[in-house]
């Protein structure tokens, strides 16, 4: 039997400011408003831990967050940890 020589390490998940249950919302309805609520309820650089049983979300958040510039920390099951890293446009 092969082993690739990868153990499972238990990962500890980062502390965060505020926890959404995003239920069974899905794709883009879950998005907008994840994105509403991280505006309305974080700063620049913290954290949000996002719970939703929405079987595409492993797909849809990770695209979402390579598009809007936020950090997806950890995905721990049903658990989303995303950075709310907002950029500012024009100027």
């Amino acid at each position: 039997m092969h082993h690739d020589g990868v153990d499972k390490q238990p990962v500890t998940p980062p502390k965060f400011h505020y926890e959404w249950l995003g239920g069974e919302l899905s794709c883009g309805e879950l998005l907008l408003k994840l994105k509403g609520v991280m505006e309305e309820n974080l700063q620049p650089g913290q954290i949000i831990k996002m719970v939703t049983g929405d079987p595409g979300a492993f797909i849809d958040v990770p695209a979402w967050c390579g598009l809007t510039g936020h950090e997806l920390m950890l995905r721990d099951g049903h658990d989303y940890y995303i950075r709310f890293l907002p950029h500012t446009k024009g100027a």
